[in-house]
């Protein structure tokens, strides 16, 4: 079933007569996507995830489809891609990768998760999201350019002062701010990213996170996606705080640089200023964490003394944590414990883990 290549295939079949071919078809009807979803078996026992759309987004499918095979290539853990192809009809594509077993969500996982665990499970992930970002930017058409993206803000901030007069002097600052700090948007590499690694797109299958769902994968700088996974996972409490500072020193292979503490706090502002003046949000209460959000940040550029966030422990810090054991233990011991930990990761550690660690 598998193609080598992505050509505009069109099978001589329905989309009925397609389904037809499997032993066993089921609906899927999470998420908010108008395609049509369905967990499929053939008769060999194989299991495949089958998504239907409207052929005119075939040729960003495609690139999709593409961009999994990278993965797969890179060893990335995400969604196997198996075929790709246009309906006889040609109104439909479809869009066929192989089935996660046993996969867990990780919002449904993660509550009775260990410590020790879920810094693990976060170490895992920041090692696959910088796997992710060395992948061939040529498959993918560049998402904004950083002066598109300062456009954005000037627009987005220009809004923002007409629906909050009160926040007229906040915005000028923050303008100030950003014109401060623009010479760190201008020269960063572009590469393809998620653009959604929301925790319903991350599958927990046998000691192994896996990425679904490329429909937002886009080019850009990766560590918007790293600002992006900041803004969603640190506010949810220190459960996801723990995993995401697995993440940043497994991304890092140590102490991210300082040039990222204030990409990301730049960032986080962007996304709280898109936030508030969204229409959903415009003149209601509900814009008011975001309010907050963009004036915590807007404060927090201006204060490189406390710019690293409280949520925020060194790889050191963190190791004596998810271990219990004092700082002052002998270095040369504590090594040998991390190194033990880290070398059993990919051989067998998460079943260790997940039986031993689990609450």
């Amino acid at each position: 079933m598998h193609n080598e290549t992505y050509p505009d295939k069109i099978i001589q079949l329905t989309e009925e007569e397609h389904l037809k071919l499997f032993a066993k078809v089921k609906p899927i009807y999470d998420g908010v996507s108008p395609d049509k979803k369905y967990y499929v078996k053939t008769r060999e026992g194989e299991k495949f995830f089958l998504r239907v759309y409207e052929s005119f987004k075939f040729s960003g499918k495609q690139l999709e489809f593409k961009f999994m095979q990278q993965l797969t290539d890179l060893g990335v853990s995400s969604s196997e891609p198996i075929e790709i192809g246009v309906y006889a009809n040609e109104k439909t594509g479809y869009t066929l990768t192989k089935w996660i077993d046993n996969g867990t969500l990780l919002h449904a996982f993660f509550p009775s998760c260990s410590v020790m665990y879920k810094y693990f499970l976060g170490r895992q992930f920041g090692e696959s999201v910088r796997k992710m970002h060395s992948a061939s930017p040529t498959i993918i058409e560049p998402y904004k350019s950083c002066f598109e993206l300062y456009e954005e803000i000037a627009k987005d901030s220009a809004n923002m002062s007409k629906l909050y007069p009160d926040m007229a002097q906040r915005v000028s600052n923050m303008h100030l701010t950003i014109e401060h700090y623009k010479h760190l948007l201008d020269p960063r590499p572009q590469k393809i990213i998620h653009g959604d690694l929301a925790l319903g797109n991350l599958i927990f299958e046998n000691g192994v996170l896996h990425f679904i769902d490329f429909v937002r994968v886009s080019l850009h700088d990766p560590w918007y996606e790293l600002a992006y996974l900041a803004y969603n996972f640190t506010k949810r409490g220190k459960s996801y705080q723990t995993f995401y500072n697995g993440m940043l020193h497994s991304y890092f292979n140590g102490e991210p640089p300082t040039e990222f503490w204030h990409l990301l706090t730049l960032y986080t502002a962007i996304f709280a200023m898109q936030k508030a003046v969204a229409p959903s949000k415009i003149q209601s209460t509900a814009a008011i964490p975001f309010i907050k959000l963009f004036d915590d940040c807007l404060n927090l550029l201006n204060d490189d003394a406390n710019l690293i966030p409280k949520w925020y422990c060194t790889e050191k810090t963190m190791r004596a944590r998810v271990f219990k054991v004092n700082l002052k233990m002998p270095k040369k011991i504590m090594s040998t414990i991390w190194r033990a930990f880290i070398a059993y990761k990919n051989i067998g550690i998460s079943g260790i883990l997940n039986k031993f660690f689990r609450k």
